[in-house]
């Protein structure tokens, strides 16, 4: 029998590991995903002797993944999950890519089931941290993916 879960969607990052198996970690609330979206370049193949305009698309660009965060002080578990986004921040000196994965929980799961997810590697492009009186400090990541996303089913972390 499907039960309905209330995980919603896991964002989890390996820094600096490209590898077949990374070491995911999960980036603790997240509160807004921008994900990637597909575009590719216009490449007109009109000749002369064309009565109508005629195109080929370009190599795709996958473009960028924004993630924001809160930095929360609400629970035991929170000054390493703290430390965990921080350190997901720093670029990587020898600018290796991140492997980038995304659970969702859309609505129904059989228990023990498995998730949709896509995964992709990327580059840290840049990030902020904004804190106010009165207001949970949230932060920001951007990511440039290079090559493809793959989309998959996968169990729960």
């Amino acid at each position: 029998m499907a039960t309905t879960t209330s995980t919603g969607t896991i964002l989890q990052i390996a820094k600096n590991d490209i590898s077949a198996n990374p070491a995911y970690i999960t980036l603790p609330n997240v509160t807004n995903l921008s994900l990637p979206s597909l575009a590719a370049a216009e490449i007109d193949t009109t000749a002369v002797a064309s009565l109508t305009k005629t195109f080929i698309l370009g190599t795709a660009d996958n473009g960028t993944c924004e993630i924001e965060f809160q930095f929360e002080r609400t629970n035991a578990s929170t000054p390493a999950d703290n430390i965990k986004a921080l350190m997901l921040r720093l670029p990587a000196a020898n600018q290796v890519n991140d492997s980038i994965r995304i659970l969702f929980n859309f609505n129904t799961t059989p228990s023990g089931g498995s998730y949709p997810f896509i995964s992709f590697q990327g580059q840290f492009m840049s990030s902020t941290i904004d804190a106010a009186i009165d207001e949970v400090v949230s932060g920001s990541m951007t990511y440039r993916i290079s090559g493809g996303i793959t989309q998959a089913q996968g169990t729960k972390p």
